[in-house]
Formats: structure tokens, sequence, C-alpha cells
């Protein structure tokens, strides 16, 4: 999604614009995927519309776990006196674009219902309660099926997993400790698991896919040690069926920056510490099995099998990437996604895709797929770009490898030519002593080579040195004897040892300059045209010059073999 269009690309090894899908020129501000990968509302298989919303203030949107109903929130309008409240959070029927229920939701943090995993139930938060309805009833009936009734409760989330539990968070009151409580659902007289600390001001749940464990990240936004400004993180693990909690001990202070659980291990890594911050793995005991060192890292993640793990750097830190084999712990590769706002995993667990945003950057937005080998195999530049999205899929359809498998050949092999052919780098020549010999004239088609082949830069700039020494020797001797600067003058009349010579009137290297900016100009302007944008009439005028800017190179290279030695 960019400022000017909506588009659908085929990922690598086949990457290209889907066509199926008819591209929206109109600025979009959202795009959502149900989780299985079903997307105004498209179906994925063949894009065509499924449904359309006409609501023109809806500002965030959000699916249901299956993608059967689509969740829209506007800004809450205050009702006049004897009018009905703004219901400013809707829920929709996906399948017909139908209003299923309305509500009114006032703050737009946290504003989306929770649902259950098989859609069976869906919840909200209401002052000091957590109000619970059946979906198949939503609409008809309005009237609660459950609620949770929990003073001073400001936070809550639903597990996924077939038996859904529920943890609350009750921030300190009145010098009684911060505390979170977890209940199965539907059993809400007694809690099955129960946490309580103080100098808490705000938590994070984060559930394994399976919900029966929780991460807890604590927050508390003073250090009363004074050693961050950013306040103290804890890290707690907490299992739902109540038999063991205990709080994590991490090896070095400061923030706790990403907790990541495996998607099929009972095992989770964390991210930690002021930078370079240290990396670690533990398991559902809080025991630590893996320590990954430290680096310059804040992200952390697992692909969708659990075998491969990306450690990364973003924000303000220089964007390097490392990949881990969680199998035997080693590191497969690393690259660099400097300014990278956006890095996630393919649904096959192979590729990863980075990408640079506006507003955060608006320079250089664009994508870049890696393939878990460290191979870059796609990339492409976007004008302000804003979101991008990988498409849902069961992980189910991508049977795990015994190995990690190399890139698709066709990639490889750029790759692997690209790496057999490394530039050639020169020996340093000094500013005064360059473009000498036509070096200038080398980087374009048809001028002739700087230095003879086989020729070393290193020699021919001694040469050069030993001949001008020479030269100022011989000058110098001849103002000692009275005589006139006679090689200045005749080459400065176009007379070298007598000899008449055509010298251009223009200099050449000034031209080669010219004619090189021309071309790299030129360049440009096709690579716009290969993209699909359109040019003006001077870009065309540009374009159609080629032929002759190409032509008055060879001529300039003619011009340059027909002159004497001295003068070239």
């Amino acid at each position: 999604r960019s400022s000017s269009e909506l588009e659908v690309w085929n990922a690598p090894p086949n990457a290209g614009l889907c066509e199926t899908f008819k591209r929206h020129t109109s600025t979009a501000k959202s795009i959502k995927y149900t989780p299985d990968g079903n997307i105004k509302i498209h179906s994925t298989d063949s894009y065509e519309l499924v449904a359309s919303i006409d609501r023109p203030n809806i500002v965030d949107t959000r699916f249901s776990p299956k993608g059967t109903y689509l969740m829209t929130w506007e800004r809450f309008v205050k009702s006049n006196d004897g009018e009905p409240m703004h219901n400013n959070l809707c829920i929709w029927e996906v399948a017909t674009g139908n209003l299923k229920a309305g509500f009114t939701q006032k703050a737009q943090s946290n504003w989306y219902l929770q649902w259950t995993s098989d859609e069976a139930y869906c919840a909200r938060m209401v002052t000091n309660e957590i109000h619970f309805f059946e979906t198949s009833a939503l609409g008809s009936d309005s009237t609660p099926a459950m609620k949770l009734v929990h003073p001073g409760v400001v936070y809550f989330s639903i597990s996924p997993g077939k038996s859904p539990a529920v943890g609350v968070f009750i921030p300190e009151k009145n010098g009684a400790p911060a505390r979170v409580t977890i209940f199965y659902l539907g059993s809400f007289k007694t809690p099955v698991a129960n946490k309580t600390f103080y100098r808490v001001d705000s938590v994070e749940m984060v559930w394994n896919n399976l919900g029966t464990n929780m991460l807890l990240i604590a927050h508390a936004d003073v250090d009363k040690t004074n050693k961050s400004y950013y306040g103290v993180s804890r890290l707690y693990f907490l299992a739902t069926s109540g038999n063991f909690d205990c709080a994590i001990s991490l090896k070095k202070e400061g923030p706790i920056h990403d907790v990541a659980w495996s998607p099929v291990e009972k095992e989770f890594v964390v991210v930690y510490g002021y930078m370079p911050a240290r990396t670690s793995l533990f398991n559902h005991r809080g025991a630590e099995i893996h320590d990954f060192g430290e680096a310059p890292r804040n992200y952390a993640r697992f692909n969708p099998h659990g075998r491969v793990l990306l450690i990364g750097g973003f924000g303000n830190l220089s964007g390097d990437v490392d990949l881990w084999d969680r199998k035997d712990c080693k590191k497969v590769a690393t690259f660099n996604e400097n300014g990278a706002s956006s890095c996630e995993w393919s649904p096959d667990g192979r590729y990863i895709l980075a990408a640079t945003l506006s507003p955060r950057l608006r320079v250089d937005n664009g994508i870049r797929v890696w393939h878990y080998s460290g191979a870059l195999v796609y990339q492409r530049e976007i004008n302000e770009l804003f979101q991008v999205q990988w498409r849902p899929a069961p992980v189910e359809l991508f049977p795990q490898r015994t190995t990690l498998s190399p890139p698709p050949v066709c990639l490889a092999v750029k790759e692997k030519q690209a790496k057999a052919t490394p530039a050639k780098q020169s020996s340093y020549v000094p500013p005064h002593l360059r473009n000498r010999n036509g070096g200038a004239a080398s980087a374009v088609p048809g001028a002739p080579p700087s230095l003879p082949p086989g020729a070393n830069p290193t020699q021919a700039s001694k040469s050069a040195l030993a001949k001008r020494k020479k030269k100022k020797s011989g000058n110098k001797q001849q103002r000692q004897q009275g005589g006139e600067d006679k090689p200045l003058a005749e080459a400065a009349n176009g007379n070298v040892n007598g000899a008449e010579t055509s010298i251009p009137t223009a200099d050449p290297l000034k031209r080669v300059r010219n004619l090189e900016k021309k071309l790299t100009q030129i360049r440009k302007l096709k690579k716009k045209k290969e993209e699909g944008a359109e040019l003006d009439e001077a870009q065309v005028k540009k374009l159609e010059s080629e032929a002759d800017v190409i032509k008055e190179i060879q001529q300039l290279s003619l011009e340059f073999k027909q002159q004497p030695q001295e003068i070239q």
C-alpha cells in the first residue's frame, strides 16, 4: 500500500505483479488479511470484490480469527440530547457486508473485541467488568452471555487454543499490590493462576500457540534506582493450569526489548539488557537453554516451523540481522537491513520480507525479500510506501524439511555469479594525476581505455611523475640560460616538437563528463518508464537522444586516437 496505489505481488521465485488483482489507484487507509488468507473486501482466490462497506469515517479495521467478521472503529461523536449513543464500533459479516452488531467505544486503544479461536465467543471491557457475548446471538440480543466482574480491571487478554483462558490485570491501589489473575472461560469464581507484584504500571501478556503458558512483561514507568530514564521491565512465566509460575532470571540489567514463543516447542527467546543487548533461549520452566551472545539487537522471531530464529536490530540500530538454526543453535547467515520498518517471515518459513516505510522514513522506501540462507532474492523501490503484508496461509501447507534448503536454483546461480566475479579495485591515484590517459572516457562505450592492457596504475603514476620532474628541470635550465620556455609556448600554439597538431578547441575530458552525465540521466528515465511512470515531453525527448549521445562518444573516441601520443 503506497501513496498512489494498492497492489498484490507474487513472491519469489516467480516474483511479479499479480495479474488477477485489479490495481487500486485511489488512496487506501489500511489493508488487512483475514488470518486464513482471504482480503472494500476481496477473495484472495480470485480477487473478486466480495463486499463493500460505505462508512467514510472508518479509522481502523480488524478481522475475527477465522475471518468470518470484520470489526471497524470510527472516532466517537457525542450525541445530542434525546439521540441514541453513537455506535462507532461495528461488526460486519464478511460474506454479505451486512452489519451484525454495534457498540459505543470512546477510546481507540484496545478498541477491538477479543475472540476465542473458534469464534464461539467475543468479549469487550467496560468499567470494572468484561462482557462475553455468544457470537451467534450478536445483533439479535445485546445482553452479555457472561460477565467477569473485577473492580479496577484495566486490561485483559484471551488465550488461543481449544480451552481458552482469560488473563486480567488490576494495577496497584491504596497500598494493595498489582496482580494478574487467570480464569478459565466460564469459570470466573475461582482463578486458576494468580501473580502479585509492586511497582508495576502496565503489563503485556504473550501467550504460546496452545494457550497453556503465558509470558508476562511487567513495566514500571519510573526506575527508583535512576539507572534508566525509560523505567523498569521484569519478565514472569505463568502456566494456565496454575501448577507453575516464576520470575525469569536475566543475566544483564536493562529493558526487555522483545520476547517470542517458539510455534512448535515449549520454549521462548528473550532480547534484553542495555545495548549491546543479550539474547537467550529458555525452556518452559524458565531455565536458560542457550545464550546467543551480545549484539545491538532488539527484535526476535521464529519462522512458522520453529526451525530458524531471526534476531535483528531495527529502529535506531544498524539493521543487522542474524539467522540461527534452532536444531544445533548455529548461525546460518547474517545480512543488513538498515532503515527497515518491517521484517516478517513468509508463511512457508523460507523467506523474510523487509520494508522501509513512510512516514518513519520518506526516502529509500521499498521492499526486499531475503532467503534464510542470507541471499537477497528480490527487491523493489516504491515511492511513499505505507504498508506491506504477507498473505497468511496455514503452516500445514508447507511440510518441514529435514535440512535447510538452498535458495531457488535461478536465484542461487545469480548469487554465485555475482560472488565469482567481484569488482577489481585499482590502486590509489592522487587527484592531480587522475584522468590523464583518457581515464574519464573509459567509463563510456567506445572510449579508449585509460591504461594499456596489463598496465599497472601505480607504475603509470610513477612514470608520469618522472616525466613531469624531467620537464620542470628542463624548463628551469632554459630560464636560467635566458631562453624562452619554447616547449610550453609551442604546445599552447598547437605545435609540439615543431609539428602542427589539430587540438579540439573544447576540453575533451569535460565533453566526456557531460556525455556520461547525459547517459546516466537516460538510464534513470528508462528505469522509470519500465516501472510504469509517465514521462513528460522533455524527458521523452531526452530518451530519444540516446543514439546521438552514443554517436558523439564514438566520435570523441576517434578524435582521441587521431592525436599524437603526447597529446593523448
